[in-house]
C-alpha cells in the first residue's frame, strides 16, 4: 500500500514490525501437531483456517513483503525455513490428499512459488525434493485445474514449474560436484556431475517437446486472429517461463557462455513472448480493457533473468523500456534492484579480458544481490 501511495511509509514499517513480532510470538507458543489428525480435521473444516495455517500464511506473506520492498532480503531464508518446517509437520508435503483441501493446497503452492523465486536468484537448491508428490507429473492437470489453479498463481503451468525446479536441482548437483572434486570424494563428485549432465539432456528433450506444443498453440491463435489472438497471452507467458528454464539449464548446468547460440535463442524467445503480454495500465486507466489485467505481474522472473543475458544494444534498450513500463504499474523496489544488476552485468561484459574471468565477475555481481522476485 505504501508503494502505491495508499499509506505512509512510517505506517507500513510499523505494521511490518507488528507482523514480525506476532509471527515470533506464535512460533514460540506453537506445538507440533499430529500430522494424520491435522489433515483429517482440515477436511471437515472446509476452507476455515487453523492457527497453524494462519501462521503459515503470515510467514509467506512476510516473504512477499521482503520481495516487494527489497529490504532485509536475507531474512527470506529464515522465513522459508520456518514455513517448510510447518508444512512438513502439517503433512502437506507427504500426501497428495493435500490437493483436496483448498487452504492447504493454496499454502503449498504459494510456498513452492516463493521458494523457487528465491532459489533462482540466490543460486540455491529448492527445498521441495524431486520425489515429493507436488513435483510429480501425474498431478499436473489437477493442480492447474483445481481451485486455486496453480497456473493462475504462478503465471505458468505446473509442468513448466517442475521444469524450473528440476533444473535448479541439477544446477545444485553440478555445483556440489565441483565443490567436492578433491581427495577421496573426487570420484563420487565426478559421477554426480556425469549423472546430472545425463539427466539434463533428457530434461532438455522433454522441455523442447512441451515448448513446441505451446509454440503451435500461439501460432494457431495468431493466425485465427480476433478474440483467440487477444487471449493467447497466457500461453505466451508460459513460453517465457519455459525459456527461462532453458536459460538456467544452459547457463548453470551446461555452463554455456552468454553469447552462445542456444542462450541467445532463449533470450530472444523470452523477449518475444513477453512483448505479446499486455502491460496493465497504471492504476487501471479508464477506457482500457484486458482479458486478465495484472497477469503481467507474473513476468518478473523470466524477464529479469533473461535481461542479464542480453548482448545487443537493441535488446538492452528494449529491456530498459519494458522495465520502465512495468515499474510504473508495479512500483516494486526489487524491480529497480534487479534492473541495476542487469546494467552492472552489461557494463562488465563491455570490458575486456578472458571470457572465463568475465563470467566469474558477472556471477559475483549476481551473488552480491540478495533481491529476488516471483
Amino acid at each position: 500500500m505504501a508503494l502505491k501511495g495508499l499509506c505512509s511509509m512510517q505506517t507500513a514499517i510499523s505494521q511490518h514490525v507488528r507482523a514480525i513480532r506476532s509471527i515470533r510470538t506464535e512460533l514460540s507458543r506453537r506445538r507440533s501437531p499430529g500430522t494424520a489428525n491435522h489433515i483429517s480435521e482440515a477436511v471437515s473444516a472446509g476452507i476455515d483456517m487453523s492457527n497453524d495455517q494462519a501462521l503459515l500464511s503470515a510467514i509467506l506473506l512476510q516473504i512477499a513483503v521482503v520481495a516487494f520492498s527489497s529490504s532485509a532480503a536475507a531474512s527470506a531464508q529464515t522465513h522459508l525455513t520456518s514455513a517448510f518446517h510447518i508444512l512438513n509437520e502439517l503433512g502437506y508435503l507427504q500426501t497428495p490428499r493435500t490437493m483436496d483441501l483448498f487452504v492447504a493446497k493454496m499454502l503449498v503452492q504459494r510456498f513452492a512459488i516463493v521458494d523457487l523465486g528465491v532459489c533462482v536468484y540466490h543460486r540455491r537448491r529448492p527445498r521441495i525434493a524431486l520425489d515429493t508428490w507436488f513435483v510429480r507429473a501425474e498431478h499436473h492437470a489437477a493442480l492447474d485445474a483445481g481451485q486455486p489453479p496453480f497456473v493462475d498463481m504462478m503465471g505458468c503451468s505446473h509442468v513448466v514449474f517442475t521444469f524450473l525446479v528440476r533444473v535448479m536441482h541439477l544446477a545444485a548437483d553440478v555445483r556440489e560436484g565441483e565443490e567436492g572434486e578433491e581427495g577421496e570424494e573426487e570420484e563420487r563428485a565426478r559421477r554426480r556431475k556425469a549423472d546430472a549432465y545425463g539427466d539434463a539432456i533428457a530434461l532438455e528433450t522433454e522441455m523442447r517437446l512441451h515448448d513446441l506444443e505451446n509454440q503451435r498453440k500461439l501460432a494457431a491463435a495468431k493466425e485465427a486472429g480476433g478474440q483467440a489472438a487477444a487471449e493467447a497471452f497466457p500461453t505466451a507467458l508460459c513460453r517465457a517461463f519455459t525459456h527461462a528454464a532453458f536459460l538456467l539449464l544452459f547457463r548453470r548446468v551446461f555452463a554455456e557462455p552468454t553469447p552462445s547460440a542456444r542462450v541467445q535463442h532463449s533470450v530472444a524467445t523470452v523477449f518475444a513472448c513477453l512483448e505479446d503480454v499486455p502491460v496493465t495500465p497504471p492504476g487501471g486507466a479508464p477506457g482500457t480493457h484486458l482479458a486478465a489485467p495484472g497477469v503481467d505481474s507474473a513476468s518478473g522472473l523470466p524477464f529479469y533473468l533473461a535481461a542479464r543475458e542480453a548482448v545487443t544494444a537493441g535488446d538492452r534498450d528494449w529491456v530498459r523500456k519494458k522495465h520502465e513500463q512495468w515499474r510504473r504499474v508495479y512500483p516494486n523496489p526489487s524491480r529497480v534492484r534487479l534492473m541495476e544488476v542487469a546494467e552492472k552485468i552489461w557494463q562488465e561484459r563491455r570490458g575486456r579480458g578472458p571470457q572465463e574471468e568475465v563470467e566469474r565477475r558477472c556471477e559475483e555481481i549476481e551473488k552480491a544481490c540478495e533481491t529476488y522476485i516471483f
